[in-house]
């Protein structure tokens, strides 16, 4: 007598969530954006979580850093326990904890994309003089002008991360028919 199981497999959405781990900790280490152009106060964009690294380029400060990598973390959990997750129901909750894990980075590179296309517009706030004092440093000038702010890989590898963590998780499990052999007593 042959009995069919039905067993869901994770192992795509799985390996997509762990390679979004290693892209997402990859743009996390690197420069996000590059701004060249008049001189201005880098110690202003520190107030909105962008520091200047070594090589020139700005990143995330190291407690943005710290919280981007322990998404991808997170992330990088979630898939391996998609990958050996065989009980039917539970990969759920582990799609669920990559989709967690996924939304910081999301807000992050979304932040730095509205960043590139209108720094004022993103940064300036109500009653902030710090702002306003960022904005007057640029002389009000619009971005492509006097200065321009341009994406750099870090942040091509984090949207980059984003999406495919996002693209793993909408990837439906397959079903498999395996077969177990039982013996039934007559009786």
């Amino acid at each position: 007598m042959v009995e069919v199981r039905h067993r869901r497999n994770h192992a795509a959405a799985g390996l997509g969530l762990v390679l979004s781990s290693i892209l997402i900790g990859m743009g996390a280490s690197q420069n996000l954006v590059k701004i060249s152009g008049p001189d201005f106060n880098v110690d202003l964009l520190k107030k909105f979580g962008i520091t200047l690294r070594s090589s020139g380029g700005f990143g995330t400060d190291s407690q943005t850093t710290a919280i981007l990598l322990a998404c991808a973390a997170l992330i990088a959990l979630c898939g391996l326990l998609l990958l050996v997750t065989r009980i039917r129901y539970l990969g759920l909750l582990w799609r669920l904890g990559g989709l967690v894990g996924a939304g910081l980075p999301a807000v992050f590179a979304y932040w730095f994309w509205q960043f590139i296309q209108n720094p004022t517009a993103t940064l300036k706030a109500p009653n902030s003089s710090i702002v306003d004092q960022f904005v007057g440093t640029l002389g009000g000038l619009t971005r492509g002008v006097a200065w321009d702010v341009t994406p750099t890989t870090g942040l091509y590898f984090l949207s980059a991360g984003v999406v495919c963590g996002v693209i793993s998780l909408l990837v439906p499990a397959a079903r498999k028919e395996v077969p177990v052999w039982t013996e039934q007593n007559p009786g």
